[in-house]
């Protein structure tokens, strides 16, 4: 069997000691900020030093996680930080910000970077825009299939690492706003509340809808081998010492070709219990099997006792790498100008409704364009793409009608839109959140983008725009977006809030209203307001575009999203 690596969770310090012993080549772990696991131990600034120098001197790689947004004013705080890691000896650092990415590659340029699996990397050209970007390694999506995951190790040097076993987000990672929005803690900051976890009405029925049993690919180690894999991950940070010697030295057993026993097997179920397990994604079984349906108070309600394997000793002896010093790059503020609006429509109806008014631009799927391209005006067209992938023949066609500009909703899709002659907008998906991630993106050919839709105005103010920046100023903002989602029209909270569900998407309850605020978003450097319809009729589309062509007050329940709160 090639080799893989094995990489194993620590939310504290006698966790990292359990995964080491237990036979792990290498642990992540993050400091007290930064990383996407807040709520457990981690380390602080003392502790994260011993713990990498520990790992250096039992030949074990430390990569540390670092795999949130930050925002401007958080970089004072973070340079030190990576500093310290980069001093101690840290092997890797794991990110989902591109902002951060930049600093790390030209200021510690032998830092290897480790994209987060919160950048939702799910494509070859994603992969490869991460390669050319200087990453060495790449946390995959957890919704591929054997045959995807392939895909990407054949067409790419970067290498690729997976999830193998534990929890399951229900969303793309990096891809959910539902805590954020829902309860102010956001999950691309570090801090989900798991609303996920929780039990919902799915029409007329109750259970724990959104929540997914634990991945375990235990039965396919082999297979992965085949494939390309290079580093096979436990997740596990808020799990504690024994769960993790137990998942590490089973998966350790498998990596180097011993029996998995039976017994094995029924440890793996014993030391923590979700409903069972799935390998559904990977063996693409994606049926109502995979969720848990009832929510269990306790999931350590099986977990049996565990002998810990004794502490290994210290083989090699190491004293860290030269200090470094960290700058952070001056930015220059371009012009502010004013703000125009523009209409996001997904339906035909909606399209419609929307040619019967002076729109100035319009953002459309390709589809419809090749639908209605003779009642368009092409030079105001903005052709969207779905959430992940593309069907570039389709886009062709696009660009063969003289469509000039084309948004990209993953950072995949960038070079190829590129590639095609477009112009490339950002969408919001891309979660850029500071002025460093927005010169990265622009860069590597983005004209114009929207900003996160987690960031407040003072923070959007704080964003020196090198490039045109939009924002939403309506919609239903997308909470989830799931590759397997509940069968159903909506999903109903324990408080009595509905969500509704379309195709691969959750939308929240209510809609982001900015149409009496547009002078508050112009004021912080917005150049464009997106009106983004989602689930409105050909009416509703109507009345929402004369409110903001009248700056209405809002009528009904709505919401102002992020922009005056964090």
């Amino acid at each position: 069997m090639r080799k893989m690596e094995l990489l194993a969770p620590a939310g504290s310090f006698e966790a990292l000691k359990a995964a080491i012993n237990a036979g792990a080549d290498a642990v992540y772990f993050a400091g007290s900020d930064f990383g996407a696991r807040k709520f457990a131990s981690n380390f602080d600034d003392e502790e994260i030093v011993k713990a990498i120098m520990y790992c250096k001197t039992h030949g074990v790689k430390s990569y540390i996680t670092v795999n949130t947004l930050i925002s401007d004013r958080e970089f004072k705080k973070l340079c030190p930080f990576l500093e310290l890691i980069y001093t101690a000896g840290a092997d890797g650092v794991i990110i989902q910000d591109l902002g951060v990415a930049k600093l790390i590659r030209e200021q510690l340029p032998d830092l290897p970077l480790h994209a987060s699996t919160q950048m939702t990397v799910c494509t070859p050209d994603g992969a490869k825009q991460l390669e050319e970007l200087g990453f060495k390694q790449v946390v995959l999506s957890r919704e591929l299939t054997k045959d995807q995951i392939e895909e990407i190790c054949k067409s790419t040097n970067i290498k690729a690492e997976i999830f193998v076993h534990g929890a399951l987000c229900v969303s793309y990672s990096g891809q959910c706003l539902m805590s954020s929005m829902i309860g102010g803690r956001s999950g691309n900051r570090g801090c989900c509340a798991q609303p996920c976890r929780m039990n919902y009405t799915l029409d007329g029925k109750k259970g724990a809808f959104l929540s997914l049993k634990d991945l375990s690919l235990i039965n396919h180690i082999e297979t992965l081998s085949q494939i390309g894999v290079d580093s096979l991950k436990i997740e596990g940070r808020m799990k504690g010492p024994e769960y993790i010697s137990v998942v590490t030295s089973i998966y350790r057993k498998a990596i180097d070709g011993k029996t998995v026993t039976k017994d094995d097997i029924k440890l793996l179920e014993n030391i923590f219990y979700r409903g069972g397990y799935t390998n559904g994604y990977f063996t693409n079984n994606k049926t109502e099997d995979m969720y848990a349906p009832f929510k269990d108070e306790n999931p350590y309600l099986r977990q049996t006792k565990h002998k810990m394997p004794p502490e290994k000793e210290a083989t090699i002896k190491y004293v860290g790498r030269d200090k470094a010093k960290l700058t952070l790059p001056s930015f220059k503020e371009k012009n502010r100008k004013g703000m125009s609006l523009s209409v996001r429509v997904r339906s035909q109806e909606q399209l419609k409704a929307v040619l019967e008014t002076p729109y100035s631009t319009l953002y459309i799927p390709a589809g419809l364009i090749c639908k209605f391209a003779s009642s368009l005006d092409l030079s105001k067209v903005v052709c969207t793409l779905p959430r992940l992938d593309m069907d570039k023949e389709l886009i062709k066609t696009v660009r063969d009608l003289c469509v000039e500009k084309a948004m990209a909703s993953n950072i995949g899709q960038i070079a190829p839109l590129n590639e095609m002659g477009f112009k490339v907008i950002g969408d919001f998906t891309l979660n850029i959140y500071n002025s460093l991630a927005l010169k990265h993106y622009k860069e590597i050919g983005l004209w114009a983008t929207c900003l996160s839709q987690e960031l407040m105005l003072p923070q959007i103010r704080d964003i020196a725009k090198c490039m045109p920046v939009y924002c939403l100023a309506y919609g239903r903002l997308p909470l989830m977006y799931i590759e397997n989602p509940p069968k159903g029209k909506s999903l109903t909270d324990r408080q009595g809030t509905t969500f509704a569900i379309d195709g691969h998407e959750i939308f929240n309850s209510v809609p982001l209203y900015m149409a009496d605020k547009t002078q508050d978003m112009t004021e912080v450097g917005i150049r464009e307001g997106i009106i983004m319809l989602t689930i409105e009729d050909r009416e509703q589309t109507r009345t929402i575009i004369n409110a903001f062509a009248e700056k209405a007050s809002p009528k009904g329940n709505f919401t102002r999203g992020k922009y005056y709160k964090n």
